[in-house]
Order: C-alpha cells, then structure tokens, then sequence
C-alpha cells in the first residue's frame, strides 16, 4: 500500500484512538508524517532513514485540530508541513542528542527522519508512564505502525536504514519489518552492543542501536563510522 493511502489511515487511527483510549493525565500527540527533504532534487548523497520512536509533546496540535473540517488531501498536506516546519526551524538547533546525531549524518547524507511511532503520547513531567508510547497506545498503533514503516522503506529507497530505538516496547513494529531469516549480526561500541544487517535481497544495510539520549560522545560516533562502513559495503558512496 502507498503511503499516501496509510497518511490517511492515520488521521482515522487518531480519531480512534481519541475515542476508545482514556488514561489519567495522558493525551495523545497529533500524528507524525514524515517527509523527504530533499524530494524532486538530483540525488547525489546517500540517503538514510533514521527511525526514531516516537514524537515528544504534543506535535503542532493546534494546527492539526484548525484543519479537521478541511478536505484529506489538505490533512495530510498540514502534518506534512509540520515536519517540515520542525526540520526547517529547530532540528538545526535542538539541543537532544537524537538530533545532534542527526545532524553528523547529514553532514554526508540525505538524512530522512521518521519514526517507530506515529502516535505519541503526551504527559506531565511528573507522570511515572513512559514518554513514548505504551501499552494501549502502543497497541492500537502497532500494526499500521508495521506497514508504514515497509511503506516509507519503498517509497524513499534509503541507502540504509538507523533505527535507534534501542531495547525498548517499540522494537515490536521495527523487528516485524524485516524477515525472520535476516541473521543480525552484533558490533560493540565502547564495550555496548550493537546490531546490523547487511543488504540482501534488495534491502539496503540496516544498523539497530539504542538511543543516542545518554549516550557518549564516543558511542554515538562508533555508530556514525559502522553507517558509513554499511553505507560503503552497499556500494552507496
């Protein structure tokens, strides 16, 4: 299915969510919908899909909620426009080191950023749940989550995939995208492991780490030299 067609889904899926999921002091986020930056362009860089898990806060709610009445086509248009908007105005600048690893991969690549998670939750700093989706908000996601994530795989061709989800609930929509039979391999960066797989059957190299949040300097640069071996290995540069 295009990804245009699950863009869709999604914007039901958050309807449905709204309407059957309660939890105290926990709100959802608005969707999240990625975008190629660079699409239309000559490609000349290779091109990475950095899957994060999901959005924080509560992702340019009020200008999904001033376009409900309005046509799908321009819906989708305004969560587009969002990710745009973050990617033109604060990715740049962010402090997180989500997008300080970011912006070392784009220093050689066309990095397309996109998340496990398209729903997020929103929560007081004091609330004790997770900050990225769990449970009922995980579940009720998870498999559209599935399919968007092949879909984005399709339609962006990525040289390679860097999921940076880590060990954590949102492995369950990462680990069902690839094939039983793919064999991880494991690499170590400063004595912590790591996970990749190398092309095969037209899939392009995939590296699975944790999250850059809380992590060195050192770790976090031990993964940007394995991206560009994968990268190298596919012939990508």
């Amino acid at each position: 299915m295009r990804l245009k067609q699950l863009q869709e889904q999604w914007l039901a899926k958050w309807d449905e969510m709204y309407s059957t999921i309660a939890w105290p002091h926990i709100s959802l986020a608005a969707p999240f919908f990625s975008i190629h930056p660079d699409s239309g362009k000559v490609r000349s860089n290779p091109t990475i899909l950095l899957v994060g898990k999901a959005t924080h806060q509560n992702w340019y709610m009020d200008s999904f909620d001033g376009a409900k009445n309005k046509p799908l086509s321009e819906r989708i248009e305004e969560r587009e426009d969002a990710t745009r908007d973050f990617l033109e105005y604060h990715a740049n600048n962010h402090r997180s080191s989500f997008w300080a690893l970011y912006r070392s991969l784009a220093v050689d690549a066309c990095v397309i950023w996109t998340n496990a998670a398209k729903i997020g939750v929103c929560r007081p700093p004091d609330e004790s749940k997770p900050i990225n989706p769990w449970g009922p908000f995980l579940e009720a996601q998870e498999k559209l989550a599935e399919n968007t994530l092949q879909a984005e795989i399709q339609e962006y061709k990525p040289d390679l995939i860097f999921v940076v989800t880590g060990n954590d609930e949102l492995n369950c929509i990462v680990d069902a995208v690839f094939e039983p039979e793919d064999r991880w391999e494991e690499g170590s960066a400063v004595g912590k492991p790591f996970w990749f797989l190398q092309s095969s059957r037209g899939r392009p190299p995939v590296l699975h780490t944790g999250h850059p949040g809380f992590k060195t300097a050192i770790e976090r640069n031990a993964w940007i030299e394995k991206a560009k071996e994968l990268l190298n290995s596919s012939s990508a540069f």
